[in-house]
């Protein structure tokens, strides 16, 4: 069975809660969203080596010398496509 909990609310009329709680939500709604990583930049390990046309062996390598970083999303190893490239002319 659920517990119910009640809260009173003294010294504040009913028009005064309703639009205190509607302005609360309006600025909730107003706020911006936070910015959610772009997964298209997200790539596996095999599409970075298709890409960069080198082994996973050499993909491997490469992050062990931190050449490249990766990023573990669940149990898959990614790679971001900007700092694959950034790499690159680091080179």
């Amino acid at each position: 069975m659920e517990n119910l909990q009640v809260t009173q609310v003294q010294g504040v009329t009913a028009n005064e809660l309703i639009k205190a709680i509607a302005t609360a939500v309006k600025k909730e709604l107003q706020a911006p969203e936070p910015q959610h990583e772009d997964t298209n930049n997200l790539m596996q390990k095999k599409e970075v080596a298709k890409m960069l046309r080198v082994s996973l062996m050499t993909i491997n390598n490469w992050t062990k010398q931190g050449l490249l970083t990766s990023y573990r999303i669940g149990n898959r190893v990614m790679y971001k496509k900007d700092e694959v490239l950034q790499s690159l002319k680091a080179k």
